[in-house]
C-alpha cells in the first residue's frame, strides 16, 4: 500500500525496497570536555566530533535536536 500523505489517497502496488547497511559506530576514545566552573555542565559543539562518531562521516547527514521529543517527531532541528 502506498499512501499520498497530503490527500490520504492510496493504492496497492509492488515495489523494491533497498536497505543500506548501517555503518559501525566508532568505539575509540571518548570525547572529553572540561567543566571549567565545576557546575556539572559543559558544552560540546557536536559538528566538530561527527568524524569520531562514524569512521567516514562524508555522505552522511547529521541533525541535532534540543529534546528527545523533538527528535522523535522530527521537529525543530
Amino acid at each position: 500500500r502506498v499512501t499520498e500523505t497530503e490527500t490520504s489517497c492510496f493504492s496497492f502496488t509492488s515495489f523494491e525496497l533497498i536497505v543500506n547497511e548501517i555503518p559501525p559506530l566508532q568505539s575509540g576514545d571518548p570525547n572529553l570536555v572540561c567543566d571549567e566552573n565545576n557546575d556539572g555542565l559543559a558544552e560540546f559543539f557536536l559538528p566538530f566530533i561527527e568524524d569520531s562518531i562514524i569512521d567516514d562521516a562524508e555522505g552522511f547527514s547529521f541533525t541535532y535536536f534540543e529534546t528527545e521529543t523533538d527528535a522523535q517527531n522530527n521537529e525543530n532541528p
